[in-house]
C-alpha cells in the first residue's frame, strides 16, 4: 500500500488531510483491489447507464435546461456524453475544452497541476449557455 500512497492521486488526497495515509497504509491490500474493482464496475458508464447511478429511461424524465461537454478522456468517454445528450430531451452537446492529453496528463501526475485548474475553460460556454435560457 505505500506504492498506492505515493501515486498523484493518493498522495494529493493524503496532502489534503494527512490522516488518509494512516487509512490508506492500515488497508489490506487485497481489499483495496477488490474495492477498486468493484467501483470501476459501476463508474464506467454504458449505453444503458450514460453516468453513474441514471438510467436513459430516468434520464428521459430531466426537465431542466442541461448542458453537457463531451468526454475525450479513459473516464469520460464520448459515447457517454452522446447517449446521455440523447436521453434528455433537449439537452446540448458541446465539444470539452480541453484536450485529452491535458486532461490525462494532469491526472497522472505528468503536469504537476490538478485536473480542476482546467475547468475555468469552460466558462464562456456556460455563461453562453445560461444566458440563452429563454425566461417562462
Amino acid at each position: 500500500m505505500p506504492e498506492v500512497a505515493e501515486t498523484p492521486h493518493f498522495s494529493e488526497l493524503i496532502r489534503a488531510n494527512p490522516g488518509n495515509a494512516a487509512r490508506l497504509l492500515d488497508m489490506d491490500a487485497s481489499i483495496f483491489i477488490a474495492v477498486m474493482k468493484s467501483w470501476n464496475d459501476v463508474f464506467y458508464p454504458t449505453m444503458a447507464e450514460p453516468v453513474i447511478a441514471a438510467t436513459v429511461s430516468e434520464l428521459r424524465t430531466v426537465t431542466a435546461p442541461t448542458l453537457i461537454f463531451n468526454g475525450n478522456d479513459d473516464f469520460h468517454p464520448d459515447f457517454a456524453a452522446q447517449a446521455l445528450q440523447e436521453a434528455i430531451p433537449g439537452s446540448r452537446l458541446l465539444p470539452c475544452a480541453w484536450t485529452r492529453d491535458d486532461w490525462m496528463l494532469r491526472y497522472v501526475g505528468r503536469i504537476p497541476e490538478s485536473v480542476v485548474e482546467l475547468y475555468p475553460r469552460m466558462s464562456e460556454a456556460i455563461i453562453d449557455y445560461i444566458r440563452g435560457i429563454e425566461q417562462p
